[in-house]
């Protein structure tokens, strides 16, 4: 039993991961090669991978930790929060260094790519704080953002639904 169990995660885990390396190479704009016998750009492309790594992301979540939004998101502070600061701030924090190294060049997002002072570098620290940053060189992490702030925000509204169903009363149609 436990074998079955291990070999349905692993699944799930090369299923998230083919969706999160679709995800990534996507947002890179990466020319796939593509024949007759396999569609690499279908495989690959289009925007199947977003809610495909959502709906498996959630798919093992517990109810009764769901109902729980407290601990439910101080789990999630620590398993995702925590890591988007962690790859996040240095991004910035290096940001200069990057565009001197060639890393960034022309423009991202619709902007000119361009040394940042000290205030734009707060600035882009205190968003990154807020759940809001697009660092360049990270900014094909956006879900990680977004799944945090849906999986939180899906445990309050789940606990809200449950506690307006117990105090509704019962009517018989």
């Amino acid at each position: 039993m436990v074998q079955k169990q291990i070999s349905r995660y692993r699944w799930i885990d090369i299923a998230k991961g083919f969706a999160i390396l679709s995800i990534v190479l996507f947002h890179i704009q990466y020319a796939y090669h593509n024949s007759t016998w396999m569609p690499v750009r279908a495989l690959f492309g289009y925007l199947w991978h977003v809610p495909i790594f959502f709906l498996l992301g959630g798919f093992f979540i517990k109810e009764e930790k769901l109902l729980q939004p407290i601990p439910f998101i101080k789990g999630k502070v620590k398993s995702l929060y925590l890591l988007i600061l962690y790859f996040y701030i240095p991004a910035v924090l290096f940001h200069n260094v990057f565009i001197d190294m060639g890393w960034y060049a022309g423009e991202y997002s619709g902007k000119l790519m361009t040394h940042w002072d000290t205030m734009d570098i707060l600035k882009n620290i205190l968003m990154t704080i807020c759940l809001a940053g697009r660092e360049p060189i990270l900014g094909a992490m956006w879900f990680v953002y977004v799944l945090f702030i849906a999986l939180c925000g899906f445990s309050i509204v789940s606990w809200g639904v449950r506690r307006m169903i117990k105090i509704m009363p019962a009517t018989n149609g």
